[in-house]
């Protein structure tokens, strides 16, 4: 948020709630999807107030074209940052699905899944929801 003042070059990433919580779940097994969610509620909140003074970037466009994302970026605070294109191999290097660490957060994630059902994981989801909608003004 300061460096958005600051009229610093940020990047916001955007992630669908839902999602944003079971990775974080999976990465931290000692987090509950509960605490991811409120985590989501109360981060995005925050930077809510500063989103028109970065460039946001939604998480299925980063992870799939980050070269659009960073010359955005440089049209928006003239920076020249080197623009990478995605290819098949740094998506492998990046997210190999064989891989024992991914294996391992996916099933965490999957086996974390039926939280979601619970009447105040509901209410958490709808409240993340409803920021994420509101963020999507900006695609």
């Amino acid at each position: 948020m300061r460096a958005a003042k600051r009229h610093t070059p940020v990047l916001l990433l955007i992630r669908e709630p839902a999602e944003c919580a079971l990775a974080i779940v999976g990465a931290w097994p000692y987090v509950t999807v509960g605490q991811a969610l409120r985590a989501y509620t109360r981060y995005y909140s925050r930077v809510a107030g500063v989103a028109d003074e970065c460039v946001l970037g939604f998480f299925d466009e980063v992870t799939s074209d980050v070269g659009s994302v960073i010359s955005r970026i440089n049209e928006r605070y003239g920076t020249t940052f080197e623009v990478r294109h995605h290819d098949e191999d740094s998506a492998r290097t990046l997210y190999n699905p064989l891989s024992p660490v991914v294996a391992s957060r996916k099933a965490r994630a999957q086996a974390a899944a039926p939280q979601f059902e619970t009447l105040e994981n509901r209410v958490l989801l709808g409240a993340a929801q409803e920021l994420w909608a509101a963020f999507q003004q900006y695609r």
